[in-house]
């Protein structure tokens, strides 16, 4: 059994990042622990055995662990639960996106049991950080992992003097490219722009924000092409967002709001970006399916981790940041000036695959 530590958060991109890796070890058995109103997401994958931690029987486990442990953490209550169970694997990997950034509450993971039993890091990038604290922490942490795959080139390059560490393009750019039509419809995926603490941004960006979204919604319909407003996940504000948007759309009949596991489950979505005509794209992974998809795409930058990959692979188009969104114009919209090659694409599919070079030694 394989232990599969991830962001379970009913967040599209994560969850698309579980279903690759359970997909590409078929003959393997993972594990993984989350909360019940996450389960249904995953229902479909038939290697992945998870474990909800807030069952009733959970909950009888997390108050036999308060009363013995007495600085015992309700909030973080899987990781006791998960050192205390970490002997039963064989294997650990921690499939993170996003997860080391400085954080004012950012803890010592390397301190837990299970992390010390070394796991495979993959699919990471690294920052935003404020601390040489913070930086020197990790160093540390991930010398203690049996590797550790970056999908930027900024990342890796601040610890690639490390032996265990390596660079490779997002795990998504490898998703499988399929039938790839052109249906004329446009697609806007929207983003909270407030989801981010540590990027100490104001409301006023948040309304900027909605009013271009929408002003391009109505832009769109009348000249007659549907747009679907597109929510990655809804705990982070995106659906918030994008009710915001619609509230403000004068053509509803032509604007469809998509909610991502509000009955639109992963295959639903890569279907959506495989048949659409544009993506705006405000989440990291709306802008990487829609450059795999060879789509006409806007990247609308809220964090830097988009424009790093975007140099990385010499992305040659518009993209715009999200604190200057009014320089965003319709003209960018209609132009259709750039699409990826698709031999650029395929090469970089191929090169992403490297984030399980590893991995495919032990599982397969």
């Amino acid at each position: 059994m394989v232990l599969l530590r991830a962001f379970v958060n009913n967040n599209f991109g994560d969850d698309l990042f579980i279903s690759i890796i359970c997909k590409r070890y078929p003959n393997t058995k993972f594990v993984m622990f989350g909360l019940k109103k996450y389960r249904d997401s995953f229902t479909g994958i038939q290697n992945l055995k998870y474990i909800v931690l807030d069952s009733i029987p959970m909950k009888m486990i997390h108050k036999i662990f308060s009363l013995i442990k007495r600085d015992y953490d309700l909030v973080a209550r899987e990781i006791p639960f998960i050192n205390f169970c970490s002997g039963l694997f064989e294997q650990s990997v921690f499939i993170t996106g996003s997860y080391f950034a400085e954080a004012s509450d950012w803890t010592k993971i390397m301190d837990y049991k299970w992390y010390k039993k070394h796991p495979h890091i993959i699919g990471c990038n690294f920052g935003p950080w404020k601390s040489e604290r913070y930086l020197e922490e990790y160093r540390r942490c991930f010398a203690l992992a049996a590797e550790v795959s970056f999908r930027d080139q900024f990342s890796f390059n601040l610890f690639k003097e490390m032996p265990n560490v390596r660079y490779a393009p997002d795990i998504i750019f490898g998703i499988e490219k399929g039938q790839i039509t052109d249906n004329g419809y446009y697609i806007i995926s929207v983003v909270n722009p407030l989801k981010d603490d540590y990027l100490n941004r104001d409301n006023s960006i948040v309304e900027k924000y909605i009013q271009k979204m929408a002003s391009i919604c109505n832009y769109l319909s009348t000249l007659g092409k549907k747009v679907y407003i597109v929510s990655f996940c809804e705990e982070q504000g995106d659906n918030m967002i994008a009710s915001r948007i619609m509230e403000n759309c004068d053509n509803i009949d032509l604007v469809k709001n998509i909610t991502y596991g509000n009955n639109y489950n992963i295959d639903y979505m890569i279907k959506l970006f495989r048949e659409c005509h544009m993506v705006i794209a405000s989440r990291f992974h709306a802008m990487i399916m829609a450059i795999r998809f060879q789509k006409y795409v806007i990247p609308i930058i809220y964090n830097n981790k988009m424009t790093t990959v975007l140099n990385d692979i010499n992305f040659a188009g518009d993209f715009f940041a999200i604190e200057n969104i009014e320089e965003l114009c319709l003209e960018n919209v209609m132009k259709e000036e750039y699409i990826c090659p698709m031999e650029m694409i395929d090469q970089i599919a191929e090169k992403s695959l490297n984030h399980f070079c590893e991995l495919d030694k032990i599982l397969n």
